[in-house]
């Protein structure tokens, strides 16, 4: 299966939560959960094949982003701001990557 297939699961498993939510059954929940988080995992492992996508650097990523984010957040600063910083920093990584 490549990453299309899990990342439309993917999209079908988030509308089961929205759907589990207000049921309030919490093992229900808790199993679409790990539904999302499955194909989460699998479209990553089938992009890794295909791609240069690496797992270790979404993870980096995402441990830079939050870190950032949590800090902002902390001091006051607009979501706004940090999120246009964080998308002029992302720009601006890529133009020196493609050169």
């Amino acid at each position: 299966m490549g990453p299309h297939t899990y990342l439309n699961e993917l999209k079908k498993e988030v509308d089961d939560v929205f759907d589990e939510i207000p049921r309030e059954r919490t093992c229900y929940l808790e199993d679409e959960l790990a539904d999302v988080l499955w194909d989460y995992l699998n479209a990553i492992v089938a992009l890794e094949k295909e791609s240069e996508i690496r797992l270790d650097s979404i993870l980096r990523r995402a441990y830079v982003k939050y870190s950032q984010r949590v800090a902002a957040i902390e001091s006051g600063t607009d979501w706004a701001d940090i999120k246009e910083a964080q998308k002029q920093a992302l720009e601006q990584e890529y133009s020196q990557s493609s050169r």
